[in-house]
């Protein structure tokens, strides 16, 4: 590179703004991290919810089941509801 464009104003400029884009990037790439971190933790809560909501539709068709018997004497054996993790 000829002396004269390494010391031009615009060469600095640019040098500046390539090195402005850098740090820009480097804090895009952390904020991708962090957004690809918290998807994976909403997809793990949203795994245990649908699975929580299975179970207590499990457990509602377990009652309504039992609902159904007319023979009162069954009563105390309506199953339990799954446990609350």
């Amino acid at each position: 590179m000829n002396e004269e464009l390494y010391n031009s104003r615009d060469y600095c400029a640019l040098a500046e703004e390539l090195e402005s884009l850098k740090k820009n990037y480097a804090k895009l790439e952390a904020q991708v991290v962090i957004l690809k971190g918290m998807n994976f933790d909403f997809a793990g809560s949203l795994f245990k919810a649908n699975k929580r909501i299975a179970e207590l539709e499990a457990h509602i068709a377990a009652l309504e089941e039992a609902a159904e018997i007319e023979e009162w004497d069954d009563f105390p054996n309506f199953p339990e509801p799954p446990e609350v993790k």
